[in-house]
């Protein structure tokens, strides 16, 4: 029933999302050349194709984030929700289980309809690089949800938190940038290939080339504010 409920109040923010990360494919099909053979042509447009996706998959991520019993309350379904023989740890792991599948369909759906494309066109394709490609979005990608989760806990309007989410993910991207304090924090350039990203195949090297040890902090970072978002909904009056 939890799962349900889950996926009902954040369906109509999923499919909007599916259908905007349908817009990098259609690009895809746009800008593939016909009459090539050389792969490195394709793999380039595929890399550019992807660089559009993570921006709307990132979007997506802080928008599937937000919600939760604050939201509730303020459109009066609190009640309900926590008459429910379950504890607010749950309700709260529960909401954060469906985003994550949800994102996971999100990282993928944009690579399916690649390889689709690819399949009928008939042009290179690379299955394991795709895998690296949903694997490195996903994991770097977990703290923008769990933030997401963390700011619906402590701030009631939709919107704000929306808003602030956003907003703070602005300030540690240009902090990190700017600070160069510690690259391994850098998880949008992780995202987009950083340095193991091979510009002149545009393809990574193979799977030990990814950065483990920055998605390694994007897990651990995104499970601390999930804890963090239990505690203050723990402590809670509603």
């Amino acid at each position: 029933m939890l799962w349900h409920k889950a996926w009902l109040e954040t369906r109509a923010r999923f499919m909007v999302c599916l259908g905007l990360l349908t817009i990098p494919p259609c690009w895809f099909w746009i800008k593939l050349p016909d009459g090539l053979n050389e792969s490195t042509v394709y793999y380039r447009v595929i890399f550019e194709n992807q660089t559009l996706a993570v921006g709307i998959w990132i979007v997506a991520a802080l928008f599937l984030g937000l919600g939760g019993l604050l939201r509730e309350r303020a459109t009066g379904s609190s009640a309900f929700t926590l008459a429910l023989p379950v504890g607010r740890a749950r309700l709260i792991g529960v909401r954060v289980g469906m985003g994550v599948l949800e994102l996971i369909a999100l990282a993928a759906w944009p690579w399916l309809a690649n390889f689709l494309i690819s399949w009928v066109r008939e042009t290179p394709f690379s299955v394991p690089q795709a895998a690296c490609c949903i694997a490195v979005l996903v994991a770097c990608g977990l703290n923008y949800l769990a933030l997401a989760s963390l700011v619906s806990s402590m701030i009631e309007g939709e919107y704000t938190a929306a808003l602030t989410a956003l907003g703070t993910v602005i300030v540690v991207l240009v902090t990190v940038v700017a600070s160069e304090w510690d690259r391994g924090l850098d998880f949008l350039m992780t995202i987009l290939g950083g340095e193991c990203f091979e510009r002149e195949t545009y393809l990574f090297p193979g799977v030990a080339s990814l950065q483990w040890t920055t998605m390694f902090y994007s897990v651990v970072m995104a499970a601390a504010m999930i804890l963090a978002a239990i505690v203050i909904t723990r402590q809670k009056d509603f």
